[in-house]
């Protein structure tokens, strides 16, 4: 469960994670949505959370999603602080219609995420969330975002991901200096002086075989195999 928002910057978390999912939610967003829902929130594959190190800040959101509602946008859950509402669980003083709407509930968890203040510097930290048991499911999370870049090549976050597409001229330098290490390893010549040492040998073998049995066999240019 997320704190309540203070103005535009989130309040501390409270430690509560999922809500009990029971039959009254019915608005489960799909989880190939997910992904998609916490994109277009602001939750990018190219960076990492301030406390969330080793995992791009879109997955992590994932994972937070499907561990505070299992990704039921109208999930809600009542406490002594309030209620928490929504994708993210984000607490207010009562049910906020609008927070149970999918994408607008993601657009102000990402502004919670982007705006947490810490020792007053602005960082991108998952702090309202710190109570979330989110890790459990970042595996899960992890394949969901992929398979949103999957869908949609495009949607690189970064310009490493635009140009990743477009062929580097250096790796034909790579693939010429690949073949003349190759070229000039003894490893190479010495299985050249194999095979033409015996084409030579099996040659010689075959000359003498047809010799003995007088038998001849003309070769390109004049030559003659044998008698």
């Amino acid at each position: 469960m997320a704190a309540q928002p203070k103005g535009r910057i989130a309040g501390r978390p409270i430690g509560r994670s999922a809500p009990l999912i029971t039959p009254q939610f019915k608005v489960r967003i799909p989880p190939s949505s997910i992904a998609v829902i916490c994109r277009e929130a602001g939750f990018r594959d190219d960076r990492e959370a301030f406390d969330a190190k080793g995992y791009p800040e879109i997955a992590v959101a994932i994972a937070i999603c499907f561990a505070e509602s299992r990704f039921y946008a109208d999930a809600t859950n009542r406490s002594s602080a309030g209620v928490a509402n929504g994708l993210f669980q984000i607490m207010q003083p009562s049910v906020n219609p609008n927070l149970l709407d999918g994408q607008t509930n993601a657009r102000l968890a990402y502004q919670m995420y982007e705006r947490e203040d810490i020792g007053g510097g602005a960082y991108r930290f998952f702090g309202p969330w710190a109570g979330s048991n989110w890790r459990p499911h970042i595996s899960m999370a992890m394949q969901l975002a992929q398979a949103r870049r999957d869908m949609d090549p495009s949607a690189g976050d970064n310009f490493r991901d635009f140009v990743g597409g477009i062929p580097n001229p250096l790796d034909a330098f790579d693939e010429v200096t690949d073949f003349l290490k190759v070229l000039f390893s003894g490893a190479l010549w010495l299985r050249i002086v194999f095979i033409l040492g015996g084409a030579i040998l099996a040659f010689i073998a075959l000359n003498t075989m047809l010799k003995q049995f007088g038998v001849s066999v003309p070769l390109p240019y004049g030559a003659t195999l044998g008698k």
